[in-house]
């Protein structure tokens, strides 16, 4: 029964269905038996190797395994867990794929009632990797191909009552491989649901909703193409539609149309037309969604209803912008595949439901579906919710860009067809859904002739909505200029170009790989200066790492390369703003300050504030505002606004009743604070008033902190309330190689030969076990990616070493100073860092540092960033309670830090961790003021002289740089802490640019201090 359809262009389905809506039915769960649950499974690797009786009912399959349907069968045990990026898993030679093609062969017993008799029966898979075919009671049904699209097969004359044998030869690739190569896992098997659609003979066989909008998108009209089927072997007289639109429970509209005949075994279409006044417009911000009911009569006997939403909008081009109901949008969007950590492609409705839940409360207004038709169920609930859809077909053919034929299939009409076939089958599926504006041709296959075919068969199924395709640099087919990873120098010179006529989207940017991406910001403002510029699609949504557990039930998530595949691409598939788990990352928090729909804006005249509503379509009156003032991260004051009324653009002043003379009586009891970390600071939120789908009610929506200090600059002279103490006068005693300072109930002792500070103790307990060491390492994040071979192989910056030449201690009036010069370098490199480090140790035990460098490097060498500039100590372990007073709570570093709010934040150490799934540096808390590590006992404070960037672990950079998986990391016996003077930025440079100019650390000089002070409690 096999045939080798699954490597000739001429065969891309045998007696599928065509292609149609995917709707449902109003009693559902009646006429669609879902076959989800376990079958009979062999996994082998050919599909040669079955046994011709296979397909036979009768052959005997009991020692055969037992699999989930749906699954990706790799991820359940069988077969190579493998993934790419851009590589073929074989020799390039299209159409054809290996004879060792590894095959799946599922099988499962059906037993049905008198359910199907004088009923059509379909049967519907909603996704199948890659190509199957397809018995049923050992009768050949048929072959499809295409993985992530629906196929249908007519299987009514061999069902029946009883029982029934399902047998299904599912192959890991076909010549449609070749169009199937994403960056994902390689994952095969029937990883969606499996259903028979039961239905009467005559039923409605396809749907067809269009909306249209007048010119003032005041009169609404829903046209309808209803394709209704009759299976009877004898013509049906007097079949009627009845069509009825609602608006929850009150009655919109409702159709009759005229009675016809059709004839037997044949078809016929019902085009309907219906007229509402003032519709109630779909947009992401107010999805607002009819009830439609299809009801189809046989002789005035309702044989069903079929259920629909319907969302009134128009999408177009006005003025070189993408519109939607006349109104230019700018995307906030991200880039989303179908995964989850244990199941693989195989997701749930909670799956999706969380990811939209998600998207909604981070302020994420638009999906593209990379790279293939998601779930279908995805579309509804983005009708529901309220997002955006770039709708993308099942189309990559990365793999050819590593040749010197990129179009080689993309320009060979051969393929023609199967490019066709994936873009009709797409809108098919899809052209009811009102989150869909837009189509996408695929991704990064280069460009020809097919695409342009493509484009044409798209647009005559339908003209209503924009397509898409980032290949398309010379836009023949497509309607928007796409580009992706582009840079913000390129984005401005994009918006500024007067020669360009169509509306630009960056289709992908931000690479989420590890700690990043940075720059959002700086993205997110170009974007909003430019009209030709519709924002655009972060790239991406999730990690795709596998979850497994360890001997200790440590989750791990692995990724390629760990199941022994090669070639791969490592870890580049863990690039999203989830982990792997859907927990968000920090990124998330930075996605959702950016991409907020309000503006605040400090007024001069104290104490007001100016208000922008960003929303396209939304006023402000769904939200209540709050104002907070804090000193030193304690609130002192607050109140709200009242209820605005802002239409989207409008502005209004909001003058704060802020009591100064209170606000002064609260700043007196403040500690002295550092110049560029405010110490007074009025926080505004917007929040919803009523709950939501997606959110709580006072879910925050956007917030903004202003600094108050410049107001109130008498308090400045006012100090923190010091404990009190007997000070005595500090005693130095100097034995061989070491120096001992006594200073009041504190010992500090220094290694006389390299000048480190040995140890630091409060009446005998060690705070400080190692440190001050000056440090300009950091392990490589993902962004590194590139320039880390530069600091790991040219300049070895993970190798640079202190080397003492001069060590000094003398005492004063004021206590003793310890003073170190160094040089630090690496080996054989002719630049290098002329260090100093003073210690000036006063007679309450405190400990003021000054850190200093000058770079020497005469003959200009060094010329990459830096990864920091700091120092490293080592903290005793138990002091594992973590205060500070900066930005927070969650990491933050220089091109990523929009997000973080002043205040007084505390952790345990363990929380400080960011437990990226490859580990890598994390945790950095910025413009900090001070910081201190406790326990019930003691405690170590770190005080700047200006704002620090600091974190503290139980592991080493060197532990992160190590570890390839987040259960590699093992506890030192000791706290790490960084105090560091400056980072460099984040940027996204795993795939796009470089961080921003203003966000890399050059090689500098430097020149930055803090206190150490330990105490007692």
């Amino acid at each position: 029964m096999i045939e080798k359809d699954w490597q000739s262009l001429t065969i891309l389905q045998r007696n599928r269905l065509p292609e149609r809506a995917y709707f449902q039915r109003k009693d559902h769960n009646v006429s669609n038996i879902d076959l989800s649950g376990m079958w009979r499974f062999k996994w082998m690797d050919a599909p040669n190797r079955i046994d011709p009786e296979f397909w036979n009912p009768l052959f005997d399959d009991k020692a055969w395994d037992m699999i989930k349907v749906p699954s990706c069968w790799q991820v359940e045990g069988y077969g190579q867990m493998h993934y790419t990026d851009v590589y073929y898993q074989f020799p390039i030679n299209p159409p054809y794929v290996p004879a060792l093609n590894p095959t799946g062969f599922y099988r499962r017993k059906l037993h049905l009632d008198n359910i199907t008799i004088g009923k059509r029966v379909v049967i519907r898979f909603h996704g199948v990797d890659s190509a199957f075919h397809l018995a049923i009671n050992g009768v050949e049904i048929g072959y499809s191909q295409g993985s992530r699209m629906i196929s249908e097969f007519d299987i009514t004359n061999v069902i029946k009552s009883g029982d029934n044998t399902i047998a299904i030869a599912v192959y890991q690739w076909c010549d449609g491989t070749y169009l199937e190569d994403q960056d994902m896992w390689w994952l095969s098997g029937i990883f969606r649901e499996v259903e028979l659609v039961i239905t009467d003979k005559v039923s409605i066989w396809d749907v067809k909703l269009k909306t249209e909008l007048n010119e003032n998108y005041t009169i609404g009209i829903l046209k309808g193409s209803y394709e209704i089927e009759n299976k009877y072997d004898y013509q049906l007289k007097n079949i009627q539609l009845k069509i009825i639109l609602k608006e929850g429970e009150k009655l919109i509209s409702s159709f009759e149309t005229e009675k016809i005949n059709i004839e037997s075994l044949s078809k016929d279409t019902f085009e309907c037309k219906q007229i509402i006044n003032n519709p109630h417009l779909w947009n992401a911000e107010n999805p607002y969604l009819y009830d439609l009911s299809i009801e189809l009569y046989a002789e005035d006997q309702l044989i069903e209803t079929i259920i629909e939403q319907v969302g009134f909008r128009r999408v177009e081009i006005i003025n070189q912008q993408i519109c939607v109901n006349g109104i230019p949008i700018i995307f906030k969007g991200v880039n989303r595949h179908d995964f989850n950590c244990d199941t693989g492609r195989v997701v749930t409705i909670q799956d999706m439901i969380d990811d939209i839940v998600l998207m909604k409360a981070h302020n994420i207004n638009a999906v593209r579906t990379a790279h293939y038709p998601n779930h279908p169920l995805f579309y509804r609930l983005c009708d529901e919710y309220g997002l955006f859809v770039i709708d993308e077909a099942d189309i990559e053919c990365h793999g050819f860009e590593l040749t010197n034929r990129y179009d080689w299939i993309t320009d060979d009409p051969r393929w023609e067809a199967a490019f066709i076939d994936r873009g009709k089958r797409l809108v098919a599926r899809d052209i009811n859904r009102p989150s869909v504006i837009m189509w996408s041709l695929g991704n990064e296959s280069s460009f020809g002739r097919n695409f342009i075919k493509m484009a044409e068969v798209i647009r005559s199924m339908d003209k209503d909505r924009l397509i898409h395709y980032e290949g398309d640099r010379a836009t023949e087919a497509s309607d928007v200029y796409s580009t992706m990873y582009s840079t913000i120098e390129m984005l401005e010179a994009i918006g500024s170009d007067t020669d360009l006529t169509k509306p630009h989207v960056l289709c992908e940017y931000a690479h989420a790989m590890g700690n990043g991406p940075g720059g959002l910001w700086d993205y997110q403002k170009t974007f909003e200066a430019y009209t030709r510029l519709h924002g655009g699609f972060i790239w991406e949504w999730i990690d795709h790492g596998i979850r497994r557990y360890d001997k200790n039930g440590k989750a791990t998530y692995l990724y390629g390369g760990d199941f022994g595949d090669f070639p791969h691409n490592s870890n580049f598939n863990m690039d999203g703003l989830l982990f792997p788990d859907r927990t968000p990352s920090p990124a998330m928090m930075e996605v959702k300050k950016v991409f907020q729909p309000i503006k605040f804006y400090q007024v001069d005249d104290l104490p007001k504030v100016k208000i922008k509503n960003c929303y396209i379509y939304s006023t402000l009156s769904h939200l209540t505002f709050n104002w907070t003032i804090s000193v030193m991260g304690q609130k002192c004051q607050e109140g709200t606004f009242q209820q605005l009324h802002l239409k989207p653009g409008e502005e209004a002043e909001i003058e704060i009743p802020i009591n100064i003379e209170e606000l002064k009586v609260e700043a007196t009891k403040s500690m002295n604070i550092v110049a560029g970390v405010p110490g007074i600071v009025i926080d505004i939120e917007a929040r919803l008033r009523e709950k939501t789908k997606w959110a709580s009610e006072m879910h925050v929506i956007a917030w903004e902190q202003f600094s108050l200090d410049a107001y109130f600059n008498s308090i400045y002279t006012v100090t923190k309330q010091q404990r009190s103490y007997d000070a005595v006068k500090t005693k130095t005693v100097e034995a061989f190689d070491k120096l001992t300072v006594y200073a009041n109930n504190s010992t500090i002792a220094f290694d006389t030969v390299t000048g480190k500070l040995l140890t630091y103790k409060i009446n005998d307990v060690v705070l400080i076990e190692k440190g001050p060491e000056i440090n300009f390492w950091r392990a490589p994040i993902d962004n590194d990616m590139y320039i880390k071979e530069d600091w790991l192989n040219k300049y070895y910056i993970h190798l640079m070493k202190a080397a003492p030449t001069s060590v000094k201690w003398w005492n004063n009036e004021k206590g003793v100073t310890v003073e170190v010069e160094e040089i630090i370098g690496a080996p054989n490199q002719a630049w290098h860092y002329k260090t100093k480090l003073i210690y000036k140790i006063t007679d309450d035990g405190s400990i003021i540092t000054k850190v200093q460098g000058t770079l020497f490097d005469p003959l200009r060498i060094m010329k990459t960033m830096l990864p920091r500039i700091g120092v490293t100590i080592n903290v005793n372990k138990d002091l594992a309670a973590v205060t500070w007073y900066g930005k927070g709570p969650h990491e933050t570093y220089p091109d990523s830090e929009t997000s973080g709010r002043y205040g007084l934040y505390k952790m345990k150490v363990e929380d400080l961790l960011t437990n990226y799934p490859y580990p890598q540096e994390n945790g950095n808390r910025s413009k900090v003021a001070w910081l201190s590590l406790s326990d019930k006992k003691n405690d170590i404070e770190f005080l700047g002289e200006q704002p620090l960037n600091f974190s503290a672990h139980y592991y080493t950079q060197e532990d992160f740089q190590n570890a390839k998986h987040s259960s590699e990391l093992i506890e030192k016996p000791f706290v790490r802490v960084n105090i560091d003077y400056k980072h460099n930025g984040l940027g996204s440079n795993s795939c796009g640019p470089l961080q921003l100019p203003k966000h890399r650390l050059n090689p500098i000089n430097f020149n930055y201090g803090f206190t150490i002070k330990g105490l007692s409690l």
